[in-house]
């Protein structure tokens, strides 16, 4: 066989075994939504603790912080108020996806929106169902600070 048919082989190869490697480490290697998240609310803590209490206090000016939307004041299932912020989201209704973080001053956990559906606990994750699959997750982050995915 022709000494630059088989290195042209061998390159065509090598090619589609880095391909291969580089998608396969994009995706192992790629941070989740929920990193991405804490570290966001690591980062800037103190700007998002401002925003927070500034809702808290009816003051609603404040619409966005860099890529976050603010979303408002919700109340979680004891009536204590929330901030929620959404990050980003995917899809669309009725298969979307958001994902986002609130602060709770009461450091307790609540439901997307305060959906009035009941909390779960499982280990350092409380889940929620409604009608259908409507459902989500929160975890604690920080001091006041939890993650959140909801999924319509």
């Amino acid at each position: 066989m022709d000494k630059n048919i088989v290195n042209r082989k061998r390159g065509i190869i090598l090619f589609i075994f880095i391909c291969i490697v580089a998608v396969v480490f994009y995706f192992v290697a790629r941070p989740s939504k929920e990193g991405i998240i804490t570290r966001f609310v690591e980062n800037n803590e103190t700007q998002l603790r401002d925003i927070a209490n500034q809702q808290l206090n009816g003051d609603y000016s404040v619409v966005s912080f860099e890529d976050v939307t603010v979303d408002g004041v919700f109340k979680n299932n004891k009536g204590d108020a929330i901030v929620q912020f959404f990050y980003s989201g995917e899809g669309i209704a009725p298969a979307g996806k958001y994902y986002g973080f609130y602060y709770s001053p009461s450091e307790t956990p609540a439901a997307y929106q305060n959906v009035n559906a009941k909390l779960e606990e499982d280990n350092d994750t409380w889940k929620w169902h409604e009608s259908g699959d409507n459902g989500g997750l929160t975890k604690k982050i920080g001091n006041g600070w939890y993650y959140y995915e909801a999924w319509f």
